[in-house]
């Protein structure tokens, strides 16, 4: 349905329907430069959020084993990747929409101002056809008035001098001759203003109909093709967001899959728990007993005697002393490279005493200090005096 069959005498709406066109495209290209900016503002901020890990420089994720680690790393890998979308969504609606949109809004005004121009050129020819034709009406009518007024001035004025005495006869002929003069005249520029009138009439309605059969629908056809460029700009404009939008799912379900293999096949507490441990133990089997370690005097020697035995052995089962045989207790000295000071004894442990009958009760040593001390012999020295020595 082409405009200039149908649209013939539409010329003004259709113009109307142009800048409306312009103005919806207008419309949209800030719709979608503003929506740019926000696609723009969501990268920025979701990269800033992401770029570093929860806590900061120092994270405590980084700490962790590797299964955690990496599910929670997912959602900020995800982020990033999300933001990095947004940012290419951004760049492609200015590319691909924007900029078009701004470029076709200038080349759709100034082909709606040049057809406008020469739509109006043309449309002007017919009307001053139309109002020349109308002035050649008007002149027409008046010629025709005047010639009707003098006719019947001539008319009235033989039947007067028919009817007139003799004597007013020759007046009345004089009157009646220059009626006929003035009733030729305006018959005579009637008859012109008639040709005049038909002239202009034709004229107008040849050039009305050369408008409307070549003129015009050369113009209509213009505006209906700017029109439809105009409906493309924007439908183009709207796929090419549904493509940036389909981008979207994809990109969603690929971070989707992200966080699903690390969370749903990739974490592991028990992987991340041997981890730990391997990082974590040490080479000992188990924990290491500590020893007794008597207080020594400042001569070297232990200040309550005898060290006692280790708490992890048990006490063997004390035989018969031979006093004769047995040497006086003296303590090994203190080795030379050792400086001189009274070093502190460690606190003993607490371990369960041995079930031998025959074992020392537990502190039997440190409540007799002389207990384990073999029998004084004839010519030994005295252990009690070496502790007042």
């Amino acid at each position: 349905m082409p405009f200039s069959e149908d649209l013939w005498d539409g010329f003004e709406k259709v113009i109307t329907k142009i800048v409306l066109n312009i103005q919806t495209c207008k419309d949209y290209a800030d719709w979608f430069n503003k929506r740019a900016k926000i696609e723009k503002y969501y990268a920025d901020y979701l990269n800033d959020l992401c770029k570093v890990h929860p806590g900061g420089r120092n994270a405590s994720i980084d700490k962790q084993e590797k299964t955690l680690r990496e599910a929670m790393l997912s959602v900020t890998e995800a982020g990033t990747r999300m933001g990095a979308k947004h940012l290419a969504a951004f760049n492609e609606i200015l590319a691909q929409i924007v900029k078009p949109l701004e470029t076709q809004i200038k080349h759709f005004e100034q082909e709606k101002k040049r057809l406008e121009n020469d739509g109006k050129a043309k449309i002007k020819t017919q009307t001053d056809a139309v109002v020349s034709a109308s002035k050649a009406h008007d002149a027409y009518v008046k010629a025709c008035k005047d010639f009707e007024y003098n006719r019947d001035y001539h008319n009235k004025t033989e039947a007067e001098l028919t009817a007139a005495p003799e004597a007013k006869r020759a007046r009345i002929q004089g009157y009646l001759a220059k009626a006929v003069t003035k009733m030729q005249q305006s018959q005579d520029k009637a008859v012109a203003a008639e040709n005049a009138y038909k002239v202009a009439v034709q004229a107008a309605n040849d050039i009305q109909k050369r408008l409307h059969s070549e003129l015009m629908p050369a113009t209509l056809a213009e505006l209906q093709k700017l029109a439809e460029d105009q409906f493309s700009c924007l439908e183009k404009a709207v796929k090419e967001f549904l493509t940036v939008q389909k981008t979207f799912p994809e990109e969603l379900n690929s971070t989707i899959e992200l966080i699903t293999a690390r969370t749903e096949t990739e974490l592991s507490w028990n992987n991340d728990l041997q981890e730990f441990i391997a990082a974590t133990r040490t080479q000992a089997t188990g924990p290491a007993s500590l020893e007794f370690a008597a207080f020594l005097g400042k001569d070297g020697q232990p200040i309550l005697g005898a060290a006692a035995p280790a708490p992890a052995a048990a006490a063997p089962a004390a035989e018969p002393a031979k006093p004769a045989e047995v040497a006086p207790a003296a303590a090994e000295p203190a080795p030379a490279s050792e400086p001189e000071r009274q070093p502190e004894a460690a606190a003993p442990v607490a371990t369960e005493p041995a079930s031998d009958t025959n074992a020392a009760e537990p502190g039997a040593d440190l409540l007799d200090p002389l207990a384990q001390q073999p029998l004084k012999s004839e010519g030994a020295p005295d252990p009690v005096e070496n502790l007042f020595s």
